[in-house]
């Protein structure tokens, strides 16, 4: 699956900016030929008094989105996807990110791909039907532990039985205590699109895609730092943004 996405701890304006970039960047990728990435978006936004979450079948660039969206400061993960051939496009349902309730909520959204037909059969889910980020959300919701731990077990077993290809992905948590957000990178090809990037300023801080942080003005189409504190997310470390 190609997507873009973003997670961020922000201010208004700060996640404001990077909205209007992943929506260049889900127009005219140029990170991947200049496609767009036009077969649905979501998004889930925290913040102390409010939790938004919100899927759609048409493409993002196609919907206007009022900014006043953003709580003053917020946790917020935003997805475009660009469904890969074969997996369904069954309306805002395949959109992510996808939702694991309970003690603590949980949202998933994944660039990449993994064998989801490996892990359907181990799990006993009937795979033709859901998108591989689907397959992750419920072997995600029988782990148990905090989210942390679930979260790490969920990988684990991903690779552990050998279904692991692509692996970027990204985590919101709402507890009864807390937010956090929480971001993974594994990858072996096409490093220039499946790069994840983290973003510093002030207090603000994020994980974009490539092709995000290109339309930010943050690099270049080399991956060149042109400005900003931006820098290559690690590889295969489960961390905090």
């Amino acid at each position: 699956m190609d997507c873009r996405m973003f997670i961020s701890s922000g201010d208004r304006n700060f996640n404001a900016r990077l909205y209007r970039s992943l929506l260049f960047a889900s127009e005219r990728d140029v990170f991947l030929e200049n496609r767009s990435h036009n077969s649905g978006w979501g998004i889930a936004i925290l913040s102390e008094n409010e939790e938004i979450y919100w899927r759609s079948s048409i493409p993002i660039y196609e919907y206007i989105m009022p900014l006043n969206i953003f709580p003053e400061r917020s946790y917020a993960m935003f997805h475009a996807r660009l469904a890969s051939t074969g997996e369904p496009i069954n309306g805002a349902n395949d959109s992510h990110p996808y939702r694991v309730q309970g003690e603590e909520t949980i949202y998933i959204a994944h660039n990449g791909h993994v064998k989801k037909e490996i892990l359907g059969k181990e799990f006993n889910i009937e795979f033709r039907n859901k998108t591989d980020t689907e397959v992750l959300a419920f072997i995600l919701s029988i782990m148990d532990g905090d989210s942390y731990t679930r979260i790490r077990k969920m990988i684990d077993t991903v690779h552990d039985l050998g279904a692991n290809e692509t692996l970027n992905l990204m985590f919101l948590v709402n507890s009864r205590s807390s937010l956090r957000g929480y971001y993974y990178s594994e990858f072996s090809t096409r490093e220039k699109y499946l790069t994840l990037f983290k973003y510093l300023e002030g207090d603000n801080r994020a994980v974009v895609s490539s092709t995000i942080a290109y339309y930010l003005g943050l690099i270049d189409l080399e991956h060149r730092v042109i400005s900003g504190n931006v820098e290559p997310v690690e590889r295969s470390i489960l961390q905090e943004v």
